[in-house]
């Protein structure tokens, strides 16, 4: 079903450093960054150019979304986990008693989930060894961009040819 995103990133940097698509770190910032893939071919979506852009900012967004609600408030910091009256005691950035009710997707209290140095539990996603934690993220990053429901929205006001930046 297609949605509107709600943007919680409170600015957009260019790495050209990257060859990602994009990343967040909900840790310390609610800064969304870019990467060099970020305006190439989506092999997600198919989609090329300020399409596939646009999809890199909807999916970055959508990790700050998935923090927020695990956790209330953006950056996810210490004290934010702190005063959530939360526990967090395998430290992977997931509530004791939100793994505890989504013991189904795979997550468990006391296996950091997070971080593949900390933990032998690797899941398939994609035919790729990842935590539970990127499986999650990435299946709910990946399907919002397919619901975005204005990804050509501004293509009659694009300058350039079709809205692909060539």
């Amino acid at each position: 079903m297609a949605k509107e995103i709600d943007k919680l990133y409170t600015g957009i940097v260019f790495d050209s450093s990257s060859g990602d698509y994009g990343y967040v770190n909900a840790s310390v910032s609610t800064i969304l960054y870019i990467g060099t893939k970020g305006k190439d071919y989506n092999d997600e979506t198919t989609h090329i150019g300020i399409h596939t852009f646009y999809e890199t900012v909807v999916h970055e967004n959508e990790h700050f979304v998935i923090w927020k609600n695990l956790w209330g408030a953006l950056p996810v910091t210490s004290t934010v986990i702190a005063n959530s009256g939360e526990t967090d005691s395998d430290g992977d950035f997931y509530p004791d008693s939100w793994e505890q009710t989504n013991a189904n997707l795979g997550f468990t209290v006391g296996i950091n989930n997070r971080d593949s140095r900390l933990t032998n539990e690797l899941v398939n996603f994609r035919g790729h060894k990842v935590t539970t934690s990127t499986a999650y993220q990435e299946g709910l990053a990946r399907q919002a961009e397919h619901d975005i429901a204005n990804y050509k929205k501004y293509d009659s006001q694009d300058w350039s040819k079709d809205g692909k930046q060539w």
